[in-house]
C-alpha cells in the first residue's frame, strides 16, 4: 500500500517516471493486481507510449474484465494504427487491424485509411461501404468517402457526400471548411442569375441558380431568387417549396425579412389567382396565410376584403377596408370599395325590409361619393 500511495503522489506532481518505478515494484511482488496494470497503462498513454499502454491494458483485462479498460484498449489500438498510417507503415496498420479481428467500425475505418495511403482506392471504397452499412450517419466516414470521390474526379458525387455529412453535423470543422470553399462559388452563380433576371432571360437565370444550388445546397439568396421566378410563372407550389428551404438558414444569412416577405407575396398572389377563379372561400384562407407573414400590408387586407365582399360577408369586408386605410393604403382605391360594399349592404337591408338600415347604408354611399370620389 505504501508503494501505491507513493506512486499516486508521483502522478499528482506529474512525475510519471517515478510512478512507473513504484508500479513496477508492486508488480514485481504481486503480478495479479489488475488495477496496477491499468494505472501503469494510463501513465504510458500520458507518455505517448501506446505499445506499452496496450500491453498493460491487455494484462489488466486478462485478470479482470472491466468495460472501461476494453474501450480504452480499442482506442489505443486505433491511435497506434493511425500513427502507423501517418508514418507510412500502412501494411503494419493493416496487420494490426487483421490481428484484432474486430467488426468495430473504427477499425474498418482505419483499414480504409490504410488502403487510401497505400494507393488502393478500390479496397478503400469497399471498407468505407462496410462502415456506412453499419453506421449510415457516421460523419467521419462520409467525409472520407467524399474526399475519396474527389480524388477520382467524381466532384459532384463527392460534394453530395459532404452535403449529406452536413445534414448530420453542420458544425464539423471539415464541413465548415467545405462550406467556406463552396459559398463564394455559389455567390458567383447568384450574380450571373441576377444579371439574367434583369435582362429578362429566365432560362439562363434558372440554369445558373441550379448550378449555384449544386455548389451550396439551400442557399437562401438563390432560393429566394428562384422562388420569385416561380411566383412570376404562377408556379406557387414550387415557390413555396423553395421558400420553406430558404427559411432554414434565413437567420444565419440575415434574410429573415426577405424570406417572410416573399412567402407573404406568394400567398397573396395565390389568393388573387383563386379570387379570379371565383374560389372566394379558398382565397380568404390563403390571404389569411399571407397576413401571417405580412401583417401590415394594406394590399392584402384589400384583397381579403374583396373576397369577403363576394361572399356577402360585408361587415368583414368593411373591417378589412378600414384597416387597410389605417395602414396607409391608397385612399381613393379603398373608398371606392367602401362605397360598393355599403351599397351592397344597403341593398341587402332593403331586401330584408330593413328600410332604416338601408337608408343608413345608402347615405354612407352618398357621403363617400361626394367627399372622396367627386360624384
Amino acid at each position: 500500500m505504501e508503494r501505491l500511495h507513493r506512486a499516486n503522489d508521483y502522478i499528482e506532481v506529474n512525475n510519471y517516471e517515478g510512478a512507473l518505478v513504484e508500479f513496477s515494484k508492486i508488480i514485481f511482488y504481486d503480478k495479479n493486481i489488475p488495477e496496477v496494470y491499468a494505472e501503469r497503462a494510463e501513465i504510458y498513454i500520458k507518455l505517448c507510449d501506446f505499445s506499452s499502454a496496450i500491453s498493460n491494458f491487455k494484462k489488466a483485462i486478462s485478470l479482470k474484465h472491466v468495460q472501461e479498460w476494453e474501450v480504452k484498449l480499442n482506442q489505443l489500438f486505433f491511435m497506434k494504427g493511425l500513427t502507423l498510417i501517418e508514418e507510412g507503415y500502412c501494411n503494419d496498420a493493416l496487420n494490426l487491424v487483421s490481428q484484432l479481428n474486430s467488426d468495430d467500425i473504427q477499425f474498418i475505418y482505419l483499414k480504409a485509411l490504410a488502403y487510401i495511403r497505400a494507393g488502393n482506392k478500390q479496397l478503400a471504397f469497399q471498407e468505407i461501404e462496410k462502415c456506412l452499412e453499419r453506421d449510415p450517419y457516421n460523419v467521419e466516414v462520409m467525409i472520407l468517402k467524399g474526399k475519396l470521390l474527389w480524388s477520382i474526379d467524381k466532384i459532384e458525387e463527392g460534394n453530395e457526400m459532404f452535403w449529406s455529412a452536413h445534414a448530420v453535423d453542420p458544425d464539423h470543422h471539415e464541413i465548415v471548411e467545405f462550406l467556406s470553399i463552396m459559398k463564394p462559388r455559389a455567390e458567383e452563380f447568384y450574380k450571373k442569375a441576377t444579371k439574367f433576371v434583369f435582362e429578362g432571360n429566365k432560362v439562363l437565370a434558372f440554369e445558373n441558380i441550379k448550378k449555384g444550388l449544386e455548389m451550396f445546397h439551400d442557399m437562401s439568396k438563390l432560393l429566394l431568387l428562384r422562388a420569385s421566378l416561380f411566383r412570376q410563372q404562377r408556379d406557387y407550389e414550387q415557390a413555396l417549396n423553395d421558400l420553406e428551404k430558404a427559411s432554414k438558414f434565413m437567420f444565419a444569412e440575415k434574410l429573415e425579412i426577405e424570406v417572410k416577405t416573399q412567402i407573404g407575396l406568394t400567398y397573396n398572389d395565390m389568393g388573387s389567382s383563386l379570387f379570379q377563379k371565383h374560389k372566394y372561400h379558398d382565397a380568404v384562407t390563403i390571404f389569411n396565410e399571407a397576413l401571417n407573414f405580412m401583417p401590415t400590408d394594406s394590399g392584402i387586407y384589400i384583397n381579403r376584403g374583396d373576397a369577403y365582399r363576394e361572399l356577402k360577408k360585408f361587415n368583414l369586408a368593411l373591417s378589412d377596408y378600414h384597416y387597410a386605410l389605417d395602414l396607409g393604403g391608397e385612399e381613393r382605391l379603398i373608398k371606392a370599395r367602401l362605397s360598393l360594399t355599403h351599397y351592397a349592404l344597403g341593398a341587402q337591408c332593403f331586401n330584408q325590409k330593413d328600410y332604416e338600415g338601408a337608408n343608413i347604408e345608402f347615405s354612407r354611399v352618398r357621403s363617400i361619393r361626394v367627399n372622396y370620389l367627386g360624384h
